[in-house]
C-alpha cells in the first residue's frame, strides 16, 4: 500500500533515495516511528534493521513482543543525506502528510 513514491515526492530533495516502507501489521495498536532510515535500512529497504534496529530488535523480545505484531515506520521515508544533520524545509512536512498520517490512520 505504502510501498512507493508518489508525484508530490519531486518536491522532496531526498527524492532520488531509495524509499524504505514501513512494515509489519497496518492494523497494530503499537506502532514505533523512527526518524529516518539509514543504508542498513536502505540496503534492506525496511525500516530498522541496521545497529538501532538490533537493539529494538532486542528490546521488543525482552518485552515479549513479536515485531511482526507491530507496525514500524519512519517520519522521513528515504536516508537523509547526512545522519544527524537537520532536514531540508519541508521534507518532515511532505513525507508526514503523503505516508506517516496514512499509514497512522489504517
Amino acid at each position: 500500500m505504502f510501498d512507493r513514491k508518489f508525484p508530490e515526492c519531486r518536491k522532496c530533495p531526498y527524492f532520488n533515495h531509495v524509499f524504505v516502507p514501513g512494515e509489519g501489521n497496518l492494523q497494530a495498536d503499537i506502532v514505533f516511528v523512527a526518524d529516518s532510515p539509514w543504508r542498513s535500512e536502505e540496503k534492506a529497504r525496511r525500516p530498522l534493521v541496521g545497529p538501532a534496529g538490533q537493539i529494538y530488535n532486542m528490546l521488543l523480545e525482552e518485552v515479549g513482543i513479536d515485531r511482526r505484531e507491530v507496525f514500524t515506520t519512519n517520519t522521513v521515508h528515504c536516508r537523509p543525506d547526512v545522519l544527524g544533520a537537520a532536514y531540508p524545509e519541508g521534507v518532515v512536512e511532505l513525507c508526514t502528510e503523503l505516508f506517516l498520517k496514512p499509514e497512522l490512520e489504517k
